[in-house]
């Protein structure tokens, strides 16, 4: 019996071991391994009174009582016993020593790296947690539903107001009206924001009678901490906008800016102008350019001196360039009269010097100048996250990529929600061979935003680069923009031997105005088609700016490399179109990333 006890235990250690070992595999928690426990434990005494009672012999189990079973038995069934006690415990001290020295260190490793990474995204966290709020989207409960470009303004102005304040942390206005429709709650919005309190509110017009409702929100604690509703003529708007600023940095404890020192002056019918051009602003469609140009000119005629209506009208101006809804020369030519005009009104502003810094970079194609604009931008903010946004594109233009890919993990750190973010460090991760980064963070942006131009584009892209051929051709048929899906369609077929298919969609290519000879240098190389690619690659200019060093960097472009023919490539666009390495870009890296 003592044996059996002893078989028993072992075997019911190694069972434990091992379920301890597999379960997890297999999703279940501990309830299920302490079942296991519970069962073996039971058992034993079963098993003891058993091992007592009956004895097992050739023809099967006997009562030990019965006559007939001889020493012979007893002495075999005490050898198997001693033999599988023996067994047992080899099997224990080698399952013991693969988990002391093979699975523990991984396990030690795991954790003293999810150990870290918890520590600092803790640090992180209460870094810019501590006083800092979300102002939601205010709802527009008019009769007509038609005032919400108010309710839009208002809550925008409110965040404007509250960004100023010193220590206090305010999520974007992307980040809060991107969650519009997904019908949260206050604390599963505060959790996705990092914020610990949020402001909501509505708004009500009749006539020119104006109610605002607010509710402020301790997300910590799902307990409002005050509501308040204003009723103002709309004249008053501006004073309702403090009056909600104040209360809300009174109930942060934050006593550092008095949001009233400054006050601005402004026209009620300019304001208003102003705020329905912003309303059609934000819906991008081309259709409303000319009616947005419209609210704001008569804007700008009541109130010469608005800055945010001359800074969207050089905006709106380069939108229509990118619409081609308007001759490219004379609109580019009044975005910039309407940059200046801004700059002039507010020549501290960071943001009217990145929009200047961004026309060089895109229409003017000057990179020494766009420095020069973009490092003024730089230096006019104390905000970090603001200089981080607006060095972006120019490091991407200047081949900066270690530099771009950390400043960008940065911005994604701060806008977990922000769609633009997500996509542009996915455009990165790409450009620099990351390509299952790429996918995760691109997936992201589209879960934020499906109607990303270009989005399903990068991400086929990037789906096919790491050799997922079918994904990357579900992906790219829900891409909208041709010169993004033609060309990853027609090299996901070639990968999946669809010669025929691939070739037809290359054909298609030809006809398509918008793909450029670059594109089907690249898409050549990724097909195998040397010849051709280097034949494409040949035939643009240099001069044109068809061919500059930043195709000798492409990544697509590496099946290349092996050729003789690439070196010469390479030494022809370096002589005339070499990498500005003598362009200087000071940009501060946030401490916590150093």
């Amino acid at each position: 019996m003592i044996r059996v006890g002893a078989t028993y235990v072992v075997a019911a250690w190694l069972i434990v071991q091992v379920a301890e070992t597999i379960f997890p595999l297999f999703g279940f928690d501990n309830s299920a391994t302490r079942l296991i426990v519970i069962i073996l434990a039971v058992g034993f005494a079963p098993a003891l009174v058993g091992a007592w009672v009956f004895e097992l012999t050739p023809s099967g189990l006997k009562r030990d009582s019965d006559q007939g079973l001889g020493d012979l038995i007893k002495t075999r069934n005490s050898r198997v016993l001693d033999s599988m006690i023996m067994l047992g415990l080899a099997l224990a001290v080698g399952l013991f020593a693969f988990d002391k020295f093979v699975l523990d260190p991984k396990r030690d490793a795991d954790l003293v790296q999810e150990t870290a990474e918890t520590t600092l995204s803790r640090e992180r966290l209460e870094s810019y947690r501590q006083e800092s709020v979300a102002v939601l989207p205010f709802t527009d409960m008019s009769q007509l539903s038609d005032q919400q470009y108010l309710s839009d303004g208002f809550a925008e102005e409110i965040l404007n107001l509250l960004a100023k304040v010193p220590d206090l942390r305010v999520a974007s206005r992307t980040s809060t009206f991107n969650l519009r429709h997904e019908n949260l709650q206050a604390v599963e919005i505060a959790k996705r924001l990092n914020v610990t309190h949020i402001l909501e509110g509505s708004i009500r017009m009749a006539g020119d009678q104006l109610r605002v409702t607010v509710q402020f929100i301790d997300a910590r604690t799902d307990s409002h901490l005050w509501s308040e509703n204003y009723d103002r003529v709309l004249d008053d708007i501006f004073a309702i906008q403090d009056d909600i600023a104040s209360e809300v940095v009174q109930n942060l404890q934050s006593s550092l800016t008095d949001l009233r020192k400054e006050p601005v002056e402004r026209n009620p019918e300019a304001y208003k102008l102003y705020l329905q051009a912003t309303f059609l602003f934000r819906q991008a469609n081309p259709s409303d350019s000319d009616n947005i140009i419209d609210l704001l000119t008569r804007t700008v005629f009541i109130d010469p001196n608005y800055f945010q209506a001359w800074f969207m009208l050089g905006d709106i101006y380069q939108r229509q360039v990118i619409w081609e809804v308007a001759p490219r020369e004379e609109a580019l030519k009044l975005s910039r009269d309407a940059n200046r005009r801004a700059a002039e009104i507010r020549p501290e502003s960071a943001e009217v010097y990145d929009r200047m810094g961004w026309m060089a970079l895109r229409w003017d194609e000057d990179l020494e100048q766009a420095a020069i604009y973009i490092q003024k931008a730089i230096d006019l903010t104390d905000d970090p996250f603001i200089k981080v946004s607006i060095a972006g594109e120019l490091l991407r233009q200047l081949g900066r990529d270690e530099l771009l890919i950390k400043l960008g993990e940065y911005w994604v750190e701060k806008r977990p929600v922000d769609a633009q973010s997500h996509w542009s460090l996915g455009q990165d991760y790409l450009n620099d061979g990351q390509y299952r980064k790429a996918i995760g963070v691109l997936n992201t942006a589209l879960t934020l935003s499906a109607g990303i131009d270009g989005g399903n584009g990068y991400l086929a892209l990037a789906l096919l680069m790491d050799g997922q051929h079918d994904s990357a051709l579900d992906t790219a048929a829900k891409e909208s923009l041709d010169e993004f899906r033609l060309p990853v369609t027609s090299v996901a077929l070639q990968g999946l031997g669809r010669e025929e298919e691939s070739q037809q969609v290359l054909q298609e290519m030809t006809t398509n105005e918008r793909i450029t000879p670059l594109v089907f240098a690249l898409v050549y190389s990724m097909r195998g088609d040397v010849d051709l690619a280097f034949h494409t690659l040949s035939s643009m200019s240099i001069e044109a700016g068809e061919l500059d060093w930043r195709v000798t960097e492409d990544i697509l472009l590496t099946p290349l490399h092996s050729d003789p023919r690439w070196q010469s490539l390479v030494d022809r666009v370096n002589l005339k179109s070499p990498r500005p390495d003598h362009i200087l870009l000071e940009v501060p890296v946030p401490e916590e990333w150093q």
